[in-house]
């Protein structure tokens, strides 16, 4: 749920972590401290963990990020293991939220699976493309999600686009963990090609 500032600082005082000299919160001679894995190479999720940490900062909290690349992210996200308290995961919609939702919830977007149409939403994102400032094109964003938020088109349980399909005659072909459907074929798909004359088609 959310609250404000003063309502988060209120919790941690009732909870017995008081601000001692320094600025930091203290409890029976320990102090408050958050680890944050930032991957580096990916912009929502070092720009999350930045605000994240800056705000945990304001509240007293001895906050940091732990900078990692794309290999240290992976590890750290299945097992923590007493290195972090935290990581930030989700997908890049931080920078451009107006494109994901033309995708996902116009009426011709290449992502509106089940044929979503709503002129108030179709209209909001036209005013927020056509817009050249931010402060207009995220006004138009919170208003598409108000409307999406009263038409619940749909409730993701999972996405269509982590299926990848593979053509029967392909052979040698050993698929591993999939991060994020985005991140295909970069580096995550770890398909391994026997090197089989005749046997390789794409």
């Amino acid at each position: 749920s959310r609250m404000t500032h003063d309502e988060a600082t209120a919790l941690l005082d009732a909870a017995g972590w008081p601000v001692s000299e320094g600025g930091l919160r203290k409890k029976n001679g320990q102090t408050l401290k958050v680890r944050v894995v930032g991957w580096q190479g990916e912009a929502f999720r070092r720009k999350a963990s930045d605000l994240i940490v800056k705000t945990w900062r304001a509240a007293g909290v001895d906050a940091e990020v732990i900078p990692v690349d794309h290999a240290g992210y992976t590890a750290l996200a299945q097992d923590l293991g007493g290195r972090a308290e935290a990581f930030v995961g989700g997908w890049g919609a931080l920078r451009m939220p107006v494109t994901v939702l033309a995708r996902k919830v116009g009426t011709d977007g290449a992502q509106n699976r089940g044929h979503f149409s709503h002129p108030g939403i179709d209209k909001a994102l036209g005013a927020a493309a056509a817009s050249a400032l931010n402060a207009d094109r995220m006004a138009s964003v919170r208003e598409i999600q108000l409307m999406l938020d009263e038409q619940v088109p749909w409730i993701p349980l999972a996405y269509p686009d982590y299926l990848f399909a593979v053509r029967v005659e392909i052979e040698g072909l050993t698929f591993g963990l999939v991060d994020s459907w985005y991140e295909w074929p970069r580096h995550l798909w770890r398909a391994r090609w026997r090197a089989e004359a005749g046997s390789q088609r794409r």
